[in-house]
């Protein structure tokens, strides 16, 4: 099983001839302000002056095209801070990583309504369980059909970038008169730098469509999530998972792409300042800190097409260098600390602020167990045999 972010949802859904629409969330100021003044005043602190800026945040898959796909991707049988996304899509988020569930038996189908409207609704509020019929349509592929794509286009550019060179063009016809040895020893360390840098693009994209032809993208279907949920617990944070059945044969380890195996344990009883940090198949290895104060979030939710409010309490990352710590597309990345050791999953950044935002890992495993009835739910981790 792996953890990684859910399917969006949109305002807008057509089915046929049908389209079901909800009025746009109002904007919440004027409610927050009000709610701000009252804790105040409540609390004697009529000194304290408080900044409103714009908060909002993207739950978020990317629809932008990716800057650079690992090699072994196509290589391994999967890589934890690549691409994840649903079948033709263009949007991806970040393969997290592989959980473990201690099932008490065979799941029970239940027969439910042929209606993918109703379907997509119900997720949202209450998750996609393994008996539902529904969840076998949401097929997932890793590396994302978009990032395959776009770096076969990128080593085809690169390639003919490097046999177009006029001093490219000049060695060969050199070579191909046996009079490479006039070349001076730069050149010729030039040359064999084009010829090493061409053929491993060669190889690359031959890797690419062997995988490709192979179908080797396909990595299962959805076996359950969490759907836009909010956690059960006091105070309650976003949930945003989903776990997908993966082929034994791409089954692999937590093990983040610069060779550290990530850990469950001991998981920090206090996070406050601490430094975190992600692999985002966006944003690439990023180092931030946990933001010492929690994030209240207030927004609009549609239930039942009912604007309710919903209030939750985030988990935050502020960045130590550059304006960002995550772009869209790195929701779903583990977030761990220095040490290796997993806190959460990161789920939404801000569009006009630095924060990023993630859900502790207790209350993902929880709410896993909670959706699959499992008994047990656990990080996959690297545990070395022990000599006998």
């Amino acid at each position: 099983m792996c953890s990684a972010e859910s399917p969006q949802c949109y305002k807008h859904y057509n089915h046929g001839a049908r389209c079901l629409q909800f009025r746009k969330p109002p904007h919440h100021r004027h409610t927050s302000i009000a709610k701000i003044r009252e804790l105040l005043n409540r609390n004697r602190l009529e000194s304290v002056a408080i900044e409103f800026a714009r908060g909002d945040f993207t739950r978020g898959v990317s629809d932008l095209h990716q800057e650079e796909l690992d090699h072994r991707a196509v290589q391994l049988p999967s890589m934890i801070s690549q691409s994840l996304a649903l079948e033709n899509t263009n949007s991806s988020g970040t393969f997290g990583g592989f959980v473990e569930l201690k099932m008490p038996g065979e799941a029970r189908e239940t027969e439910l309504t042929p209606d993918l409207i109703e379907f997509i609704q119900r997720w949202r509020t209450s998750g996609i369980k393994p008996a539902d019929h529904w969840r076998q349509k949401l097929r997932v592929r890793h590396p994302s059909s978009m990032a395959i794509k776009d770096k076969i286009q990128s080593l085809k550019a690169g390639i003919r970038e490097i046999e177009r060179d006029e001093d490219y063009i000049k060695f060969r016809e050199l070579e191909r008169k046996e009079l490479q040895f006039t070349l001076g020893r730069g050149a010729k360390k030039a040359f064999d730098q084009m010829v090493e840098t061409r053929n491993h693009m060669r190889g690359f994209l031959r890797d690419l469509h062997i995988f490709e032809a192979r179908n080797r993208g396909a990595f299962g279907h959805v076996f359950a999530g969490s759907g836009l949920r909010a956690t059960s617990t006091s105070p309650s944070s976003n949930l945003d998972w989903a776990l997908i059945e993966v082929p034994p044969d791409r089954v692999s380890e937590n093990i983040t792409p610069d060779g550290h195996y990530l850990r469950d344990s001991p998981i920090p009883a206090n996070l406050d300042g601490m430094p975190l940090f992600i692999h985002g198949q966006r944003s690439g290895y990023c180092k931030g800190k946990a933001h010492p104060l929690e994030s209240a979030v207030l927004e609009g939710v549609v239930e039942d097409q009912v604007i309710k409010e919903r209030l939750t309490y985030e988990h935050s990352i502020l960045p130590i260098q550059g304006p960002r710590f995550s772009q869209a597309g790195d929701s779903g990345s583990l977030v761990f600390t220095d040490s290796y050791v997993v806190v959460g999953m990161l789920f939404a950044d801000g569009n006009n602020h630095q924060i990023s935002y993630f859900t502790h890992i207790n209350h993902i495993l929880d709410d896993i167990k909670h959706i699959t009835n499992a008994t047990d739910v656990r990080l996959k981790v690297h545990r070395p045999r022990t000599p006998a």
